[in-house]
């Protein structure tokens, strides 16, 4: 560790000794600018010196798709000097790390037979195993398979020296106890772990010069891969929009065909007629709904008077109590049951002999009204033309029920209508599809646009010139 600080401290002073040689050089070229400003404005008087103004950026534009390709090729003489820099590093690594494996070996079957205590002895086992375990771990992670461009071999050598760092904090317990026994073993690897941090060390220092710029480098081929990436899901997404216009078009025209089908079979002769069968249908359940409502409205007036008397049922049979009740409950079903009307009679009779004496009171207006309501239902030919003309409509709506079935066009146009209904479904579908992925689409165009521009700024800046990428 000590080497390290040492180095730490060299480079420190290295660099200190750059910056006050560069500050007083800068200085001497200020003295000899001014110099020579005052020499040429004695020569020419007081007209004005037009200094040359610095060339304009380069532009370059290139396409997308061949960025890369591109981007590679310029930056491959630099990873050439990089490289040949670090791959000599790598080796000394590589082989530290091999070496100082060979003497994890040796340390691990090294037996001693100092005499030293039992105690203390197995304290000095105990820590060498600890200390080989420990180093081990650390040299496992010593892997550098890719020589040919260590663009990362920058943190590389921070990880090791990091690593080295740590593990001599967390072993220096288990070397002071493993030395009673194992102290030149113990020392050469201890060695190869120094000389391991001073590599990495001046690695770093002659690589520290191109970091900036191999950030860079990771910086922009990281954004190509995300265009990229970003680019193959605008294609996916491009030929899925595609193919479900397609389908859109596909299936808008079955759905023409589905319509046409259906316009045809609804005007054809038998539709026509099945039409003119279903008018007369509605017509006569509207004559029926009629009835229902007439014969409602004849006893609404009497319905109180009705359940009154049946909380008495005076003088009524069995039989004729429960056709009281239906009266009560459906006047319409009544007038079927009671045929003859008359247990409906005998119960307008009774109903207005008990008003009469008073069991069923109403004042004097509701007795006025019911009184003669239940006069005029003593005429009972009007419920039997109500049954006559409620039986003939039934008659009738079965006759052109049995029609309709007769005329098979009526299953043909529920074909075709509900053929029709999941064409415009599926289209639906389609075109909720076509939205979701051209609103995706106009995300990833924002999105690529927004990387291709970060992009842009990032080979500028590298190239010292104005790049400009096209293809989107």
């Amino acid at each position: 560790m000590r080497i390290l600080y040492s180095l730490r401290a060299r480079f420190l002073n290295v660099e200190g000794i750059y910056l006050i040689n560069s500050t007083k050089h800068i200085k001497d070229l200020g003295k000899i600018k001014v110099g020579i400003m005052g020499f040429l404005k004695k020569l020419v008087g007081k007209k004005e010196i037009i200094l040359d103004k610095p060339n304009i950026h380069k532009k370059i534009e290139i396409d997308f798709f061949e960025a890369r390709e591109w981007f590679e090729n310029e930056i491959s003489g630099f990873l050439n000097i990089v490289n040949n820099d670090a791959q000599g590093f790598v080796s000394q690594i590589i082989g530290l790390s091999e070496k100082i494996s060979e003497n994890l070996d040796a340390l691990d079957k090294a037996e001693s037979s100092e005499e030293i205590g039992y105690r203390m002895r197995n304290f000095a086992y105990d820590n060498k195993k600890s200390f080989v375990n420990k180093v081990r771990t650390f040299n496992a992670r010593i892997i550098f398979s890719d020589a040919k461009d260590t663009i990362g071999f920058y943190d590389f050598c921070s990880m090791i020296i990091s690593d080295i760092n740590k593990m001599t904090r967390d072993t220096a317990k288990n070397i002071h106890l493993a030395k009673m026994l194992f102290a030149q073993e113990i020392k050469r690897i201890t060695l190869g772990l120094n000389d391991m941090v001073d590599i990495a060390c001046e690695s770093q220092k002659r690589l520290s010069k191109h970091k900036d710029k191999l950030d860079s480098i990771v910086e922009i081929r990281d954004k190509l891969c995300e265009i990229e990436s970003l680019s193959e899901m605008q294609i996916s997404e491009k030929l899925m929009l595609e193919q479900k216009r397609r389908y859109i078009e596909k299936v808008q025209n079955e759905k023409n065909r589905a319509s046409q089908t259906l316009q045809r079979l609804e005007n054809c002769e038998g539709a026509c007629k099945l039409k003119q069968i279903i008018e007369q249908k509605k017509e006569l359940n509207d004559e029926i709904i009629k009835i229902r409502s007439d014969v409602f409205q004849e006893f609404s007036p009497i319905s109180k008077v009705l359940k009154k008397y049946e909380r008495i049922a005076s003088g009524l049979s069995y039989d004729e109590e429960q056709i009281l009740a239906t009266y009560i409950e459906s006047p319409f079903k009544a007038i079927f049951i009671d045929t003859e009307f008359k247990t409906f009679l005998k119960i307008i009779e009774n109903i207005e002999r008990l008003i009469d004496s008073g069991k069923i009171e109403l004042n004097g207006k509701q007795k006025q009204k019911v009184s003669a309501r239940l006069t005029k239902l003593k005429n009972t030919s009007s419920f039997g033309k109500f049954a006559i003309d409620y039986n003939r409509l039934q008659e009738h709506l079965i006759t052109l029920d049995k029609l309709c079935e007769s005329i098979k066009i009526n299953d043909e146009i529920e074909i075709a209508r509900h053929n029709l209904k999941d064409i415009e479904i599926k289209i639906k579908s389609y075109e909720l599809d076509v939205y979701r992925i051209e609103k995706e689409l106009h995300v990833a165009d924002n999105n690529v646009h927004v990387k291709i521009g970060e992009m842009e700024t990032l080979l500028s800046k590298m190239f010292d010139k104005v790049v400009v990428v096209k293809g989107f």
